[in-house]
Formats: structure tokens, C-alpha cells, sequence
């Protein structure tokens, strides 16, 4: 979502995190919203039991707010823009807790094809001169033991992450919500940004549309910048095709299968990464 970067008026953060500090990854409820549904929602002991909302929340939104003024300024972005767009694929998860406490925010939801995600982060975390792994803070490599676990535990996690963001895009008013689809944006850049801009009622030239989406293609990024092992890797869906072995394809999609058929993309035979 960098596209946005180029835009006057609009700032962006590349993963806050908050979502990942307000709600446990391993605590997600499959049927409701955290806050309202969790396991220790009415217990008084938790610090965010339900009874303590009508407080906290408004106390909780400023906090957030402040935050997020204080990282613009520091990333040398403007502290009063229109808008803050913030990738927050990690904290997913948490979509329909994190609008709970922004009702008049509003959500854009990617839609990728979780065995794509799967190969993206094998490439990214499981080789050991790749981007992500010399990004450690401890200077040393960290390896992820067992590939066929880490496969298992990142493809439910990919299910937990959609269906919470499901969830939250139910819930959300139609105004104040968009659905795009990874490879329709791939296909047609220029026109999926340019509904994105219009979504958010900014009326940007199409000409500046264009230069922003040809400075951020993947065809203008220098050649030792991108590739395996590098942030940007592939504007290519569908290799998870070639790249996963074919007991791994069996295990992602006995696991994300269902949501993956639900989203509109075929599953059970490897045979297509494109929604039908």
C-alpha cells in the first residue's frame, strides 16, 4: 500500500502493531469480537473486561491517536493529513476489535491467495540470507525450525487472519468499506488505486495517478533490489504452483481449503491461484 505514500494529504505506516498488543494471536474468537466474545470478558481480573469498555474505549482511541501523530512526525510525515493508511497484515487478526474502537474508520481489505502468502513467507523467513531474516534485531539469522510446521501454523493462521477481517468487513457500513482482490490490483494497478482514491473521496489527477503507480511498479525497482530473499520478491501470483512441494500444497490446502473456495480462488488440486 505504499501507492498511497505518493499521494498529497495522505500518510502511511507500515505495520503499527497496536492490533498485535490488544489482542493475543492464540486468544482469537472464531465467532465474535475479542472485547465483546473472549474468554475472560466478563471476568473484573482482565483489564479489558467488557464491564470497563464504556471507559476505556474513548481513553484508549485518544491514546492511540497520539501515538500515531507522534510516529507521523518522527517518519517525517504530515501530523494532520486527510488520511492515515496503516498495513496491518499481522494484526489482522484483530480487524473487527481494532474498528470497534474507530467505528468511523475505514477498512480495506486485500484479499491474496493464502498459499501465495505461504510462499512469500518461506522465501522470507526461512532462508537465511533473506531480508526478514538480516532485519533481526540480534544481528544473528534466525532460523524457524520444521518447515512443514511452520507451514501448518502460518496456513491457520492465514484462515484466523481472513475470517476476522470477514467479520469486521460484515460489520462495517458499505460506505466505509472496500474489497480488493491482489491480482485484479496486479492486473490493473492504475485502475484498482484509482478506486481506492475515489472510495476515499480524493479527487487526484489522472495523470498523477499514473506516475505514482509507475514509481511504485515492480519494474522500476533496481534489479539487486528485489528477487528471492528480497522484500520485493515477485509480482508473479500463482507460484506456490512450483515453489511449494506437492505434501506441502496437500497440507496448506487441506487447512485453507474451505476459505480459500469461499474467497473465490479453487483449491483441492493445486490447480489455480486465480479467483474464478
Amino acid at each position: 500500500m505504499q501507492l498511497f505514500a505518493e499521494i498529497p494529504g495522505v500518510a502511511v505506516i507500515d505495520e503499527s502493531y497496536i492490533p498485535l498488543h490488544l489482542v493475543p494471536i492464540s486468544r482469537t474468537v472464531p465467532d465474535g469480537e475479542y472485547f465483546e466474545m473472549g474468554q475472560r470478558a466478563r471476568d473484573p481480573n482482565y483489564f479489558f473486561a467488557k464491564r470497563y469498555l464504556p471507559d476505556l474505549e474513548p481513553e484508549l482511541r485518544g491514546l492511540i491517536v497520539r501515538g500515531l501523530k507522534r510516529q507521523l512526525a518522527e517518519l517525517d510525515q504530515p501530523t494532520d493529513p486527510s488520511w492515515i493508511v496503516i498495513k496491518e497484515p499481522n494484526g489482522s487478526h484483530a480487524a473487527d476489535s481494532i474498528l470497534s474502537l474507530f467505528p468511523e474508520s475505514r477498512l480495506l481489505f486485500l484479499v491474496r491467495d493464502g498459499r501465495d502468502v505461504i510462499d512469500s513467507l518461506i522465501d522470507a523467513m526461512l532462508a537465511r540470507d533473506s531480508w526478514w531474516q538480516k532485519s533481526q534485531v540480534s544481528g544473528e539469522s534466525r532460523m524457524v525450525n520444521g518447515r512443514l510446521a511452520f507451514i501448518r501454523h502460518h496456513a491457520d493462521l492465514w484462515v484466523k487472519r481472513t475470517a476476522s477481517v470477514q467479520r469486521a468487513y460484515v460489520a462495517t457500513p458499505e460506505s466505509l468499506r472496500l474489497k480488493v482482490g491482489y491480482e485484479a490490483l496486479l492486473e490493473d494497478t492504475t485502475a484498482g488505486f484509482t478506486e481506492m482514491l475515489d472510495w476515499l473521496g480524493m479527487s487526484i489527477d489522472a495523470e498523477a495517478v499514473r506516475a505514482a503507480v509507475e514509481k511504485r511498479a515492480f519494474s522500476s525497482i533496481p534489479a539487486e533490489r528485489k528477487g528471492p530473499g528480497k522484500r520485493a520478491r515477485s509480482a508473479t501470483p500463482g507460484q506456490w504452483r512450483t515453489r511449494l512441494r506437492p505434501g506441502e500444497i496437500e497440507i496448506v490446502e487441506r487447512i485453507m481449503g474451505p476459505k480459500l473456495r469461499e474467497l473465490g480462488y479453487e483449491a483441492g488440486a493445486g490447480l489455480t491461484s486465480s479467483p474464478v
